[in-house]
């Protein structure tokens, strides 16, 4: 299935623009491709935010490049009850809100560009962003604005396919010195950084746990 999706969005040869508009093409089915790769990183983050936060109560979650719901579905789980998601694919949102389990859905890139999502800096106690990252995906600079987005002692949990350090041009040698330039800033400062080999059936994983400061 990995390889059904890298094929149809997350070609090289496609613009972003491209990538979203397949994915929302595939998204009343993605749940169902997913499920046939062990995808474990949704419930592998929304695991590791609930060890973080073990008090739950009135704490707001960001679930970025939230798709069709997978992470906020781990999330409400755990006993989290507002749960707000990003992601520029509209037809991945659809999915997303007949789950009933997002307090608000916008529709927008993250880090394209100058514009600022339509949030209040400083306002969730908490992100995840899981598979956000890749060909065609969130860039680097969105980093920044995940940081700004949470206040300050919260937490960002951000999972990717190891590869893409290696395979995407937009990350090789530029995410990881990002990462580390603004722990140096004291913008944040990294919990952990943990090899996952079960992120899905064919992929390892990395898992970056940062703090905002």
């Amino acid at each position: 299935m990995s390889t059904w999706v890298n094929e149809q969005c997350l070609r090289k040869d496609q613009t972003r623009e491209d990538s979203v508009k397949a994915f929302s093409e595939m998204a009343t089915i993605y749940d169902e491709y997913v499920a046939q790769i062990d995808y474990r990183a949704p419930k592998k983050a929304a695991d590791l935010l609930s060890g973080l936060m073990p008090n739950k109560d009135g704490m707001k979650v960001l679930d970025m490049a939230c798709g069709s719901g997978l992470v906020g579905h781990h999330l409400k789980g755990h006993g989290f009850s507002y749960i707000d998601g990003v992601d520029p694919s509209q037809g991945m949102l659809d999915v997303a809100k007949t789950t009933g389990i997002y307090n608000k859905l916008v529709c927008s890139y993250i880090g394209v560009g100058d514009e600022k999502l339509p949030l209040d800096d400083d306002f969730y106690d908490a992100m995840t962003l899981v598979g956000g990252m890749g060909q065609n995906m969130m860039p680097c600079n969105g980093v920044h604005e995940m940081i700004r987005l949470v206040k300050p002692g919260g937490y960002i949990i951000n999972l990717f396919r190891e590869e893409i350090l290696t395979t995407v041009d937009e990350f090789k040698g530029r995410l990881e010195p990002l990462m580390d330039s603004l722990e140096k800033a004291g913008k944040w400062k990294r919990i952990a950084r943990t090899v996952y080999p079960e992120y899905q059936v064919d992929k390892v994983g990395i898992i970056n746990i940062h703090q905002v400061c």
